[in-house]
């Protein structure tokens, strides 16, 4: 028994007097040690303190839950490219949001000083500081939504996209089904000479109820088509058989809209979808270019298409106080009710709105054809609203941080009216269908994506 205690405090003796074993105790104190502790000559290699991205000397390091640290830059600028939380090496997914470890940056400060300023200094340019800046935001609403309960962001995503998706199996099929089906027999591919008794009382019930109630029945009676409609030439015909038109006012809005028709050499495009049809590749880029541009838009319409599009676009959204009143006319087509002129009023009207509410535009006129067309001018309605919103969150952003986000907000805008030009040139070559499908991708979609930009992020 003796002998055994004996051996074991021999053993006890040679290890404690073993100089790895000293070396390895010294090394845990000092690691133990808080950094202002640390000796200035401690051999431990620079690479230890090398950021995984740069492959430099870290600067505010930053540690994740795997463990692996990185400069506060490289972790930014990999999560304003990639778009996503997790680590840059291992993939890992971080949960809350990653601060700047004290401990380990007052070490690599004590240790590597020069370096440190020399990177601090190199790092300090414009477009650095804006990235830091979204990353320090993103992580105080992240936060800010943690605090409220809200543990997760991929439920919201995950169900928006699913909405969306499911609108776009939808409308795919609804487009296979009726592509192409119905556009040929719409007036406005028809010249008037070619229409017949039925189209007629048709495009009476179109001038509105005070033609459709009372014209439209007697005209398909006596079977006018549009052949006996090219001969009137004067306000007096309609006075006779077979019209019995007693009304002037009635004879000269009827003559008016046919004159109107001559000239153009078909039926003016009536309601939205009537426009769309006529107008497949202008239609679709005005709805995608005027949710990035509204006042480009609007002055281009003003600029390229006045008669068409500016003129009924500024009479229905600001029609002053020259509008024609008729006794007892009312529904009568656009181009009957207002003046070809523009008055003053109408730009004192309309100048203030385009500056600051161009959306406001866009909603009133939406307001304006809610009857003819109530599901799509819904969803412009609902669109406006929201891209009103986000324009007040840009502006928001651009006073808070300056000039310097200017850049970054308008990016993703101008790439998008790069591409609208591009394609506008390639209309003629894309397929009808797709065409289609990118007005109802705008149309219908485009609220969604707002709705989750403005209340989800």
């Amino acid at each position: 028994m003796i002998e055994t205690n004996r051996e074991e405090s021999q053993s006890r003796l040679s290890h404690t007097e073993d100089p790895s074993y000293d070396t390895m105790i010294s090394n845990t104190q000092s690691a133990a040690l808080p950094s202002e502790a640390l000796p200035a000559n401690l051999p431990m290699p620079e690479s230890t303190f090398t950021c995984g991205c740069c492959y430099e000397t870290m600067v505010q390091p930053t540690t994740l839950n795997c463990g692996h640290s990185f400069c506060r830059l490289c972790l930014a600028r990999w999560w304003k490219t990639q778009k996503r939380t997790t680590c840059p090496e291992c993939r890992y997914p971080w949960t809350g949001f990653p601060h700047v470890n004290i401990i380990l940056r007052s070490t690599i400060e004590k240790l590597y000083p020069a370096q440190v300023k020399e990177r601090t200094t190199s790092l300090e340019s414009p477009t650095s500081v804006t990235i830091l800046e979204e990353f320090e935001e993103f992580g105080q609403q992240l936060e800010k939504d943690q605090t409220k309960g809200k543990t997760s962001t991929k439920a919201p995503r995950g169900f928006v996209w699913g909405v969306l998706t499911t609108l776009g199996v939808v409308f795919v099929i609804q487009l296979l089904l009726n592509w192409g089906s119905g556009d040929s027999n719409m007036l406005v591919y028809k010249p008037l000479g070619t229409w017949k008794s039925e189209e007629v009382s048709q495009w009476l019930y179109e001038l509105g109820s005070w033609a459709g109630n009372q014209y439209s029945q007697k005209f398909l009676e006596h079977s006018i088509n549009g052949n006996l409609l090219m001969g009137l030439n004067d306000e007096s015909q309609l006075e006779e058989e077979p019209f019995n038109i007693e009304n002037p006012l009635h004879r000269r809005a009827i003559l008016a809209a046919l004159e109107r028709i001559k000239q153009r050499g078909a039926k003016p495009p009536r309601d939205f979808w009537e426009y769309k049809s006529l107008h497949r590749g202008l239609s679709t880029f005005l709805l995608y270019a005027v949710k990035e541009f509204p006042r480009i838009t609007i002055y281009s319409m003003y600029m390229f298409y006045y008669e068409d599009v500016f003129l009924p676009f500024i009479h229905i959204t600001c029609p002053g106080s020259h509008k024609v009143e008729e006794d007892g006319v009312e529904g009568l087509p656009m181009a009957m009710n207002y003046s070809e002129n523009i008055e003053w009023d109408q730009w004192v009207e309309f100048i203030p709105k385009f500056v600051f509410l161009p959306y406001y535009l866009m909603a009133q006129l939406s307001w304006a054809w809610l009857d003819v067309n109530f599901m799509p001018m819904l969803f412009i309605l609902a669109n406006c609203v929201f891209l009103t919103m986000n324009e007040a969150k840009a502006i928001r952003t651009v006073f808070r941080h300056g000039l310097k986000m200017l850049v970054p907000t308008i990016k993703k805008p101008v790439n998008t009216m790069l591409f609208l030009l591009v394609s506008v040139v390639m209309w003629p070559l894309i397929p009808s269908i797709v065409c289609d499908f990118a007005f109802y991708v705008s149309l219908y979609y485009s609220p969604c994506g707002n709705f989750y930009t403005v209340f989800m992020q």
